[in-house]
Order: C-alpha cells, then sequence, then structure tokens
C-alpha cells in the first residue's frame, strides 16, 4: 500500500511543476489532425462573442465586460458520449499572433480523463468573461484582437470541430 502512495505522489509532484501547458499544443503534437479525424456531426459548434448587454457583437469601449460562449449542442437522436482532460475549453486573446489574454492564465490542472454523455437536443456550453485586459491585468488600447476558443473534447478517437477564430474591435 505505501508502494501505491509513493506512486501517486510521484506522479501529482510531476504533473504539478508550476508550468503551465497550452492545451493546444498537446492537441496538435498528439494527434495527427486530419479531415478525417474532424468529427462535425453529431455534434454543432457555435462561437458567440457577446456584449454588456448579452447582445452578440464585435465592436466594444476599451474596459467594457465582453462574454465569450461556446456551445456544443448534440444534434442527434441518441446520447453521444465524450471524453476530455481539463480545461475542456479555454477562451484565447491573440494580437497580431501574440498571446495577450488566456482564460486560464496561471492555472494549472491535474491531467485526469473527464467522461460525460450529451442527451439529444442537448448542449455543452462553456462561458468566460474578460474585462479587457492582459494577463499582466493592464487595460489593452484600442485596436483589432482575435478570440480563440481552444477545445479539447474527442468522441472515440475524433476530435470535435473547433469553431474559426473571431475578430473583434475595441474603441
Amino acid at each position: 500500500m505505501c508502494r501505491i502512495y509513493v506512486l501517486l505522489v510521484s506522479v501529482l509532484i510531476m504533473g504539478c511543476d508550476g508550468s503551465y501547458t497550452d492545451t493546444s499544443q498537446i492537441k496538435n503534437q498528439n494527434r495527427q489532425s486530419t479531415n478525417s479525424d474532424v468529427l462535425s456531426a453529431p455534434l454543432k459548434s457555435h462561437f458567440l462573442i457577446k456584449d454588456k448587454f448579452d447582445q452578440e457583437a464585435d465592436v466594444f469601449i476599451v474596459g467594457d465586460e465582453i462574454s465569450f460562449e461556446l456551445d456544443i449542442k448534440n444534434i442527434s437522436e441518441v446520447d453521444v458520449a465524450y471524453q476530455a482532460t481539463p480545461p475542456i475549453n479555454s477562451f484565447i486573446v491573440k494580437k497580431e499572433g501574440e498571446e495577450i489574454w488566456s482564460q486560464h492564465n496561471g492555472m494549472m490542472f491535474m491531467q485526469a480523463m473527464t467522461v460525460g454523455k450529451i442527451a439529444p437536443n442537448d448542449s455543452l456550453i462553456f462561458t468566460a468573461k474578460w474585462s479587457g485586459k492582459d494577463n499582466e491585468d493592464v487595460l489593452l488600447q484600442p485596436g483589432r484582437y482575435e478570440v480563440f476558443s481552444n477545445l479539447v473534447l474527442f468522441v472515440g478517437e475524433q476530435a470535435i470541430e473547433v469553431p474559426n477564430s473571431k475578430w473583434i474591435v475595441l474603441n
């Protein structure tokens, strides 16, 4: 029993070394993604960016709260089983290709498999609120920014299709 405990503690310590790894890099390294690896049906994804009035928008005032929402809907007639590793979804903001804000900046996650089912016509919904500040908590300047949803969700061996990034403008 003591050996099992020592092994478990060793694995946890190795997994919690204080560094953050972008899950999109893990996905791209471990999965040689082709069009046949991407599953679009029976799940449909929809990525929304909303203003402080909960209306879909792409132009915002600097400092306004912006909401991100990713909806993964089961459009089939049967339950769909999925597997994922935390964080299942992360929203990321970039300027000229450089990450300036990440929903999970500075957080650590245990690499454990999560499993679940989505009933017919039900959805998994991921949300985040962003204050228009970078990872150092500095308010961003007006400009054009690209927002990504980084989804790590599988049905069987197939990755769920990730919606395209969206552009927003801060005035």
